[in-house]
């Protein structure tokens, strides 16, 4: 079941207790605040196969319960950012379905996280908004309903750089000060410095300003404004939120996000961290006597399978299956050429199909618009699944997903063009046998492979960047998958390579392709042959 009594007995156990203090006649009565907490959720439908499975309808069911169970006290419901995306759903709806999860599930405060600049900044002010992306030119997506954000939001560290409000604009707030059942409680929003990452963000578009100083600044002005309870949701990684509250004692309990897996608070750092996808619910009593903090408390729910499924999250997890279903149907491009998505092209040479994706993710990751740069894109043949080809005319997004059915995330490291040389020949080494590993590229990265008689090994030859030789002692920009990037499939050079876009910040390969057609949208997908030679 979802809550055990070894949770409770751990409360007892002195871990999360905070030292006693003898209660005399005149001071005031010890006051609960109740709070539940969850961060990272990007998937409606549960994402395990191992317990917790986790999954918004489970969630909400623990929720209700827990609320009626505490009835009438209030129960502020936060989470600590990462919504837009990445995931299937998110391709079409921008984070529209978690929106209208976290307007049922009830969330009182939000902070933000790195995800929800995936699709740009503006697209995230849409969401909270209530607007839909492509309703100005005419192609909107009726049947998502794409509702405003009834959260406060919070930011109090992070800024629009033209209007200096908080991110996510004038509604979002720097802090505020909440009274439940009888306490007054400041919350803040706060984040360590992840912006280089957003690879959508143009520069200057958001500022950041130190999390620490400001974090000290906001949480003594709320003491001073009367809180007796200080919150801070942060989306940092737990080392730094560790440091945080360290350096700002003042801070009695921290909410974070960004880390996916599960932490509960102790006495020196309390920080919690309930990990992802609606897999835990966190609910925690500050136990307040005046203005301070006597007591903190924490339980841990495990959302498990054998957690019914609350029926009106349950109709909005079915309702944006149907949408999804739906618009898989929806046509995205046409196609001049056959699209080959078969073992027998993608393993053993160059395609249409796989030079397009590599321009349209290498033209997503350039320096064009004041985004992020990558010289050349670089992506295994294992990684196209669509094992059929797609005929000349109509390219719809379930084909798109057929070629990509599984997340695919795309970062941007920093190689030289020694480790470049290295990882063409090994991705080409076990030609002319079926090759998983070769390596498809865009446009602007083309060479040679020579294969080896005999015992002798293939060599790749006259690799060209932009049409000149490649410098050995040069540093490039390269967007590959995220597993080539930690190393795996015998690139371990890529694993210690310097990150321009990490794991935390890339995008689905699938969302850079979505995102490269709305900006050519009368563009036939096409590319032209000649990136790899194979020599006999």
């Amino acid at each position: 079941m979802f809550c055990c009594e070894g949770n409770r007995h751990e409360e007892a156990s002195g871990e999360l207790v905070l030292p006693p203090a003898k209660v005399l006649k005149d001071e005031p009565a010890i006051q609960e605040v109740h709070i539940v907490h969850f961060n990272d959720v990007y998937n409606l439908q549960p994402q395990h196969k191992e317990e917790p499975v986790g999954g918004a309808a489970r969630f909400m069911t623990i929720l209700r319960e827990l609320k009626a169970e505490l009835a009438p006290q209030k129960v502020l419901v936060c989470m600590s950012g990462d919504f837009v995306g990445p995931s299937l759903t998110s391709s079409f709806s921008k984070g529209a379905h978690i929106i209208d999860a976290m307007n049922a599930v009830g969330v009182d405060y939000a902070t933000f996280g790195n995800h929800e600049f995936d699709y740009g900044y503006q697209s995230l002010i849409n969401r909270l908004q209530g607007y839909d992306d492509d309703a100005q030119a005419g192609e909107g997506h009726e049947e998502v309903d794409y509702p405003k954000s009834t959260a406060t939001w919070l930011m109090t560290n992070m800024s629009e750089g033209k209007t200096g409000d908080p991110v996510g604009g004038a509604e979002t707030k720097r802090y505020d000060i909440v009274e439940v059942n009888g306490v007054k409680v400041g919350l803040m929003g706060l984040s360590e410095d992840w912006l280089a990452g957003c690879s959508q963000l143009r520069d200057g578009e958001i500022v950041y300003k130190d999390h620490i100083e400001t974090g000290r600044e906001y949480a003594r002005k709320m003491k001073l404004e009367g809180a007796q309870v200080v919150i801070a949701l942060t989306h940092n990684r737990f080392e730094n939120d560790k440091v945080l509250t360290a350096a700002v004692p003042e801070i009695d309990l921290l909410l974070g996000g960004h880390d996916h897996f599960y932490k509960r608070a102790d006495k020196k750092h309390r920080v919690v961290k309930s990990g992802e996808e609606w897999r835990w619910l966190t609910h925690t009593t500050l136990h307040v006597m005046g203005q301070t903090v006597k007591k903190l408390s924490v339980e841990r729910y495990d959302v498990d399978s054998d957690v019914d499924c609350d029926p009106v999250l349950q109709e909005l997890v079915d309702k944006y299956a149907r949408i999804r279903d739906n618009k898989f149907k929806q046509v995205i491009c046409q196609i001049k050429s056959p699209f080959d998505a078969t073992e027998e092209c993608c393993r053993y040479q160059e395609g249409v199909m796989t030079n397009w994706i590599c321009d349209a993710v290498a033209e997503d990751y350039s320096v064009k618009d004041g985004l992020q740069s990558a010289d050349f894109t670089m992506i295994m043949g294992l990684h196209f699944a669509g094992k059929k080809v797609f005929p000349v005319g109509d390219f719809t997004l379930g084909s798109l997903m057929a070629v990509f059915p599984k997340p695919c995330q795309i970062v941007v490291l920093k190689l030289k063009g020694s480790d470049v040389l290295k990882s063409l020949e090994r991705g080409c080494s076990s030609l002319p046998k079926e090759c998983g590993p070769l390596h498809h590229t865009s446009e602007a990265l083309t060479y040679k492979i020579k294969m080896g008689k005999g015992k002798q090994a293939n060599q790749v030859t006259d690799v060209k960047v932009k049409g000149k030789a490649i410098e050995p002692g040069k540093f490039y920009e390269v967007a590959v998958t995220e597993a080539m990037s930690q190393g795996k499939f015998g690139y371990p050079w890529m694993a210690e390579a310097e990150r321009i876009v990490d794991s935390e910040s890339g995008m689905q390969i699938q969302d850079l392709v979505l995102m490269y057609l709305k900006r050519h949208p009368k563009q036939a997908a096409q590319a032209q042959l000649g990136r790899i030679k194979i020599v006999s």
